[in-house]
């Protein structure tokens, strides 16, 4: 029921928009950004440490043991790089398809508006993710060639003649060279391209860079070769797009509301409904990609239901498997209740706290399905599967088989 009231009397709106310094749920949960950065990041570490644990990735070798620098610090670096590179293109996919650049609502740059902040901060944060990604691409280049050769990091010359012969002539070397290559350009032009155009090129750019990483490890020793390679480009695909939405989604909780009256950006429309929306087909589609390409690889890699169920690489494919249901589960209750919810005039405080609770909850799962991810793939398959049981060397000496003669 409406209240006839005087003209000259407003109407208040504290429903829909918190009072100047009060705490509302997003207001709260931007205060919490620092420490939710670091409860996401404990969780890829912890899920990752306790994989590797698990399936005795990270064990000593017996013969040719890099040391302990290098068997945990590549897992590390490459849980880092992923993430990040999720970070770089979920922040390109935000910035392209999903937020207004202006505050005026309009997709292109409007000359009469200014730019809305959570596009600007969206390159902010991915510009940071890209020197982030370019630099553990470089930590993986070289712990790649030591952990391949056995042996530990030094600073002599022979070491770096090695690693330049690794990078130039072993095709894991060049993979992640392409790949360094690759994030390097990305970052450069996420500092100095300011077009929607520009930044969709980048976005293409950055999503080659999933290629090279697809063509090297357990995939390519496949009896079905291609088929291991296409279902886990598209699984990376899927992955990237949906913990990079994810984590931007919440790195942008701050801006997508309406401003406070009173604030430098008051009149600021409230956006929070429309990404959300928009985000969520994207994260639809991703789950559906991420869920059937891993069954696939999982099936071309595994032989039999014991493989499944009875080997430490088959249990940490049904850890990673059951993560990703529950992923979709908070999905589908951000579609079926959450979005309807913001949209409505009654329902918007209490859809946005449960919004927020459930994106903690989200990155707190994929960091920990990430860190297992990461040690899945330094996991051996079981003896049954066509892979081989530890990483091929460029020759028959596990020391100089990446030295020049």
């Amino acid at each position: 029921m409406e209240l006839c009231l005087p003209q000259q009397i407003p109407v208040p709106q504290q429903p829909l928009q918190p009072r100047p310094g009060s705490a509302g749920p997003c207001c709260v949960f931007r205060r919490d950004l620092p420490a939710l950065a670091v409860r996401g990041l404990a969780a890829l570490f912890l899920g990752l440490v306790a994989a590797l644990l698990f399936s005795g990735a990270a064990a000593a070798r017996e013969v040719s043991d890099p040391g302990a620098l290098v068997r945990w610090g590549l897992p590390a670096s490459k849980a880092v790089h992923n993430i990040a590179l999720a970070t770089v293109i979920g922040g390109l996919l935000f910035a392209v398809a999903i937020l207004p650049r202006s505050l005026a609502g309009s997709r292109s740059k409007a000359k009469d508006s200014p730019e809305h902040p959570a596009f600007t901060r969206t390159l902010v944060v991915t510009g940071i993710a890209g020197v982030v990604w370019t630099l553990s691409a470089v930590a993986v280049l070289v712990l790649s060639y030591s952990d391949i050769a056995g042996q530990g990091i030094s600073g002599d010359p022979e070491f770096t003649r090695s690693l330049v012969y690794f990078m130039t002539d072993i095709e894991t070397g060049r993979a992640w060279l392409a790949v360094v290559v690759i994030a390097a350009v990305v970052t450069t032009a996420l500092f100095g391209v300011p077009s929607l155009g520009g930044l969709a090129a980048t976005l293409v750019l950055a999503l080659i860079g999933l290629v090279p990483t697809a063509l090297i490890g357990h995939s390519a020793s496949s009896a079905d070769h291609e088929g291991a390679i296409n279902s886990l480009g598209l699984h990376l695909v899927g992955v990237s797009a949906w913990v990079g939405g994810i984590i931007m989604l919440a790195l942008l909780s701050g801006v997508l509301g309406a401003a406070a009256s009173g604030s430098q950006s008051a009149g600021r429309p409230d956006i929070t409904e429309p990404v959300l929306r928009r985000f969520s087909a994207l994260a639809g589609f991703a789950f559906i990609l991420v869920f059937a390409s891993g069954v696939i690889n999982s099936s071309i890699r595994l032989t039999s239901w014991n493989d499944l169920f009875g080997s430490a690489y088959g249990q940490l494919i049904l850890a990673k498997a059951a993560a990703t249901l529950v992923l979709g589960g908070i999905g589908l209750m951000h579609r079926r209740w959450v979005i309807p919810q913001l949209g409505s005039r009654g329902g918007g405080p209490s859809a946005r706290r449960v919004l927020w609770q459930l994106v903690v909850v989200e990155m707190l799962v994929m960091g920990a399905t990430s860190g297992v991810a990461v040690a899945l793939g330094r996991s051996a398959p079981p003896q049954g599967s066509p892979w081989p049981r530890t990483p091929p060397r460029p020759s028959s000496s596990p020391v100089t088989s990446c030295r020049r003669n």
